[in-house]
């Protein structure tokens, strides 16, 4: 007569002989348990891989768009500063007319 054993390990029950033998149906049921965690492990990287590849593309993205803004702000800046120049130019320009025609020529002294 041979003595079946119970015990619990990892959750599951496994029935052994007196001779420590596992029964094939409780084998199959390991590989199957074994082949679902190894499953599960390999989505796992899979989906921890997609995310860490879609996190950098954000992040990426996220870069490129703040130098864009940060190009377009000089941009806006320098067109800023031209713009000031030129109308500082424009008004020294006009000053300089505006003193000549206030002041009368001199008249030479030889031709009176």
């Amino acid at each position: 007569m041979i003595e079946n054993n119970h015990s619990k390990q990892n959750g599951l029950e496994r029935i052994t002989g007196t001779s420590g033998a596992t029964s094939d149906l409780d084998r199959s049921s390991l590989r199957e348990e074994a082949d679902m965690r190894y499953q599960t492990r390999a989505d796992v990287l899979v989906a921890n891989t997609v995310y860490k590849a879609e996190k950098r593309a954000a992040n990426k993205k996220e870069e490129e768009q703040k130098r864009k803004e940060k190009i377009e702000k000089e941009v806006d800046k320098n067109a800023t500063l031209a713009n000031i120049k030129a109308e500082i130019s424009a008004m020294s320009k006009q000053a300089k007319i505006e003193r000549k025609m206030q002041i009368p020529p001199p008249i030479p002294e030889n031709s009176k």
